[in-house]
């Protein structure tokens, strides 16, 4: 018989940062618990969209078990970051990145004055999702989506019913007509799902954990 298994891959808003791993849980391990299900979690905190397909290469080279029926969500971050390589070494990157190799710093600052527009970031978002959804097709994986605080645009090409609503920003959970709000705002208002001490962009607080897993039960099919 087969076993189910929730995967997570994502950024820091999927790893739980900021809830206190002593009693507080992030909406991946809650939704499991629910369901019943093991889980295993692939994110990775400052990571970006197009590297949740190196997380996804990583569990399926390293973890991957054909016996297992596997559903895998993926949380959709700010599509301005992305990656480079620095020899086999990968360097995040972001606006406002700050590091202690001041050629990372300089790297990225280039990077963003004269490469970086919407345009490209959100070409790169459709390009990830389109592989992320072969992939899973192609190993039997159940996959989901969820646009983390920015209103983004999918190509028709793209599966949309796999994302959770429609596409939209799973911050609209935390608002209370379900509209769409930028999240430094949510933040400013004293949002009461989101960590505050620490001031924008913010994270989930574990009231904003139980929102997210309390919308993922009732979607995520088992």
């Amino acid at each position: 018989m087969s076993k189910g298994v929730l995967l997570g891959f994502g950024d820091s808003w999927t790893f739980g940062s900021d809830l206190d791993p002593r009693h507080e849980k992030d909406y991946l391990e809650l939704t499991s618990d629910y369901l019943g299900i093991e889980f295993r979690n692939f994110s990775r905190g400052g990571s970006s969209i197009p590297h949740l397909i190196i997380q996804l290469h990583d569990f399926i080279e390293n973890h991957y078990d054909a016996e297992n029926q596997y559903h895998a969500v993926f949380f959709l971050t700010a599509q301005e970051r992305t990656f480079v390589y620095d020899q086999d070494r990968i360097v995040e990157m972001s606006p406002g990145y700050v590091n202690d190799n001041n050629t990372d710093n300089k790297r990225c600052e280039s990077y963003y004055n004269h490469i970086y527009s919407h345009q490209l970031g959100t070409f790169n978002l459709n390009i990830t999702v389109l592989a992320l959804q072969q992939i899973c097709a192609s190993y039997g994986i159940k996959d989901y989506y969820l646009a983390g605080w920015q209103e983004i645009q999918l190509w028709p090409t793209i599966d949309q019913t796999k994302f959770f609503n429609s596409g939209k920003p799973i911050t609209t959970l935390f608002t209370e007509d379900n509209n769409f709000k930028l999240l430094h705002t949510l933040t400013n208002e004293k949002n009461p799902y989101l960590v505050h001490a620490h001031g924008p962009p913010g994270h989930p607080n574990q009231q904003g954990h139980v929102k997210i897993a309390q919308a993922l039960i009732s979607w995520i099919e088992i």
